[in-house]
């Protein structure tokens, strides 16, 4: 894939993005959380969140080695970003972010935007890059099983 980040927004049976999926041959847990589909293929270090209803693809996360069970995602990060590159490079890459924590920061795009936790030594432990959305949070629930269901 050559721009992940063209990925968000689109429907899941959109080519370039069954393709992607297809890519991420292995195994696939899928489980629904609010008006979210997830599919999560932690062998891959991806985590894959749909929108139930427009079946658009709202976010991606993008894991360290580790960081909540899952392997490092091995292919290009969004905007050429590496999970050794530590906070102050990726703030001087990005621009100032518009929110920052201790852990984390957000860095605000026209149609996206990226949400980055640092683990130790300020480097990426996990990334995320999910559509603008404004909408009111749902009650929410999982009913977690297999992608092949």
């Amino acid at each position: 894939m050559n721009n992940i980040v063209d990925l968000i927004g689109k429907k899941k049976a959109e080519p370039e993005v069954s393709s992607f999926i297809d890519s991420m041959n292995g195994t696939c847990e899928e489980d629904l959380y609010g008006d979210l589909i997830i599919n999560d293929y932690k062998e891959h270090g991806l985590c894959i969140y749909f929108d139930e209803s427009s079946e658009r693809l709202s976010s991606l996360f993008f894991y360290s080695e580790g960081k909540d069970e899952h392997h490092e995602y091995k292919e290009e990060l969004p905007h050429n970003l590496t999970f050794t590159e530590r906070r102050e490079s990726i703030i001087s890459r990005l621009g100032s972010p518009s929110q920052r924590k201790d852990k984390w920061d957000r860095f605000d795009f026209e149609d996206y935007f990226i949400h980055i936790t640092y683990g130790p030594e300020e480097m990426i432990d996990l990334l995320r890059i999910q559509i603008h959305r404004n909408q009111p949070n749902k009650a929410l629930q999982s009913t977690q099983t297999s992608c092949a269901d």
